[in-house]
């Protein structure tokens, strides 16, 4: 097995299993419990906002990092 074959399946899968999972939790309301509370939403929305833009960045420079160390 390849590895492009191996990561189209490896994605699938997990996907797959994000999916279930989601449903899972969907039926079960009482799982969602406030934990922290609510004193700074903005704190948290912003830690993910930067930590997602970050993880962006990241994944847009692997194939320019790739390219550069695969010529």
């Amino acid at each position: 097995m390849d590895v492009s074959t191996f990561n189209a399946l490896f994605a699938a899968t997990c996907f797959t299993l994000v999916d279930l999972w989601w449903n899972v939790v969907q039926s079960h309301h009482d799982w969602f419990a406030q934990v922290g509370g609510n004193e700074q939403p903005q704190v948290r929305r912003a830690a993910f906002i930067v930590l997602a833009a970050v993880g962006c960045a990241c994944t847009v420079r692997l194939p320019a990092g790739h390219a550069a160390t695969a010529s």
